[in-house]
């Protein structure tokens, strides 16, 4: 044997595998524990519909106690369905008169400027083509004037024309042409056969009052 040679002897312990075993046995307790929470979180979560539940006894036992209001407490009722009559029935004048603005309101073609309303008779410039103000039909016409119906009792006569393109019969748009005229035309509104008098001019709307 060669005596240079030497011999280490390596004892196996157990520490190794008791520190594995140790540290195994940790995580699988951390995980438990995680596993518990997860599982409590979990209970409460179901448990949460019971919330909705007493919230909807709730809502029904209110509405519950307003029908019986409407039996019980008569005058109370009355003031409501007074205040809501009164506030439909505003609602509803609101909406009439807002039409019948709608109705004396006459918007007016971009090409037209106001040059003077003097008692009913607008004076317009600011082109050299005069368009249609309202739809209607001709239903008269003269060297320098056109007439148009726009219903049974509002119709719109064009004077100051020096060439008119249109015919009696004619159906004719909203800003559809009618003729020409070189520096200023006239408009005058007649409804139900007298000229309307009370004219104002705002922005480009004309407002009329019979």
């Amino acid at each position: 044997m060669n005596s240079e040679i030497t011999i280490c002897e390596c004892t196996a312990t157990e520490d190794d595998w008791l520190d594995i075993s140790y540290s195994q046995r940790h995580y699988i307790r951390e995980e438990d524990n995680a596993l518990d929470l997860i599982r409590k979180r979990n209970g409460r979560h179901k448990k949460a519909p019971k919330k909705w539940l007493f919230r909807g006894f709730a809502l029904v036992f209110v509405l519950a106690a307003l029908a019986a209001m409407r039996f019980v407490n008569k005058g109370f009722v009355g003031e409501v369905f007074a205040i809501a009559k009164t506030t439909y029935t505003q609602s509803i004048s609101d909406v009439v008169a807002a039409a019948k603005q709608e109705k004396n309101t006459i918007i007016l073609p971009i090409n037209v400027t106001i040059d003077n309303v003097d008692n009913g008779t607008v004076t317009i410039t600011g082109g050299k083509v005069l368009l249609n103000f309202k739809a209607g039909k001709v239903t008269a016409k003269t060297d320098d004037t056109v007439t148009i119906g726009v219903d049974d009792k509002l119709q719109i006569v064009y004077g100051g024309l020096t060439k008119i393109l249109v015919d009696v019969g004619d159906e004719v748009a909203i800003q559809s042409v009618l003729g020409k005229y070189s520096t200023a035309a006239t408009v005058n509104l007649v409804y139900d056969g007298e000229v309307v008098k009370d004219v104002t001019t705002v922005d480009y709307t004309l407002v009329w009052k019979i």
